[in-house]
């Protein structure tokens, strides 16, 4: 029997794939959305904030979903706001989570909370695994790790698994964010780009790949509860992406590291172990190449 999916900040960019997968398959599935941020997403949506428990209470006893999906939230390291942060980002998913159970949902239902890679901070540890004991160094890393422990407090509640997906990229990504800059620089030639930190090490991965594991873990038989990277194990410093698509582009601008674009606390390497999430795909599906994904990103630029 296929299980209903709610989902929250279906409308955004991992949400959005991860609906597609729903509607591909035809799963029973509700997007949660903000209003005036179009909810409905592949004809399936609702617009709720999620900091209005009341609602998400009321839906959840009308619609009884299987599994609730938790991806809404503020996804930048750099947000100003901290209030806003915390709000959304901790009491959004204290909320959801209490009004699972004051909705009365069975023992049985799944809660797939989206947490962040960057909660491991500065480790030393070459591939960072689900083990390591977090340290933030951020307030957006520190809202992920406060709305895990406060996620953590229910697994004995109700079927919980907490992914932490390394850095999520692929075409439609805003560009206030590093790649998809990056990409929208060189698809317009630009002369010159003006970057931060050059040898900060990251794993990327595809927004498919991502919201793929997300579907999996929504729809599988042997659920994996605790805690789950989804990443690659590959790595790249942010000069790897730059010659990347330079050999893409044939382009060649000239790049200028600005300290107005370094970060007060940087993360220098932020590379995944895959060992756990190898085990749960099982060779169903691969990680997308990074290569392949920046020429996709590419592709989508409107020059």
């Amino acid at each position: 029997m296929k299980k209903k999916i709610m989902i929250t900040g279906g409308n955004g960019f991992i949400g959005t794939n991860v609906c597609k997968y729903c509607y591909k398959d035809g799963v029973d599935f509700l997007s949660i959305g903000k209003s005036g941020q179009s909810p409905i997403v592949f004809g399936h949506g609702i617009a709720i904030d999620i900091l209005d428990k009341g609602k998400l209470v009321e839906v959840m006893k009308e619609y009884r979903p299987d599994v609730v999906i938790h991806l809404a939230g503020i996804a930048t390291p750099v947000y100003s706001d901290f209030s806003q942060l915390y709000q959304v980002n901790v009491l959004g998913t204290e909320y959801l989570l209490e009004a699972m159970t004051e909705a009365e949902l069975p023992s049985s239902t799944r809660f797939i909370m989206t947490s962040s890679a960057g909660i491991y901070g500065n480790q030393k540890p070459k591939f960072l695994s689900e083990e390591l004991q977090p340290d933030p160094v951020n307030h957006y890393s520190f809202s992920k790790m406060i709305a895990e422990k406060i996620t953590s407090h229910k697994m004995n509640e109700f079927e919980i698994c907490i992914v932490r997906p390394f850095t999520v990229v692929g075409p439609g990504q805003v560009n206030r964010f590093f790649v998809a800059k990056l990409v929208e620089h060189f698809a317009n030639h630009a002369k010159e780009i003006q970057v931060g930190n050059l040898k900060a090490v990251r794993d990327y991965i595809s927004v498919e790949f991502c919201a793929r594991v997300i579907y999996e873990l929504a729809i599988t038989q042997e659920f994996p509860k605790g805690i789950m990277n989804i990443c690659s194990s590959s790595e790249y410093s942010c000069e790897d992406v730059i010659h990347v698509l330079e050999d893409i582009t044939g382009e060649h601008p000239e790049i200028k590291s600005t300290a107005d674009n370094i970060r007060a606390n940087e993360i220098w390497r932020l590379v995944g172990d895959s060992s756990k999430l190898a085990t749960f795909i099982n060779g169903k599906f691969e990680c997308e190449s990074f290569e392949s994904v920046l020429q996709r990103m590419l592709a989508c630029v409107k020059v």
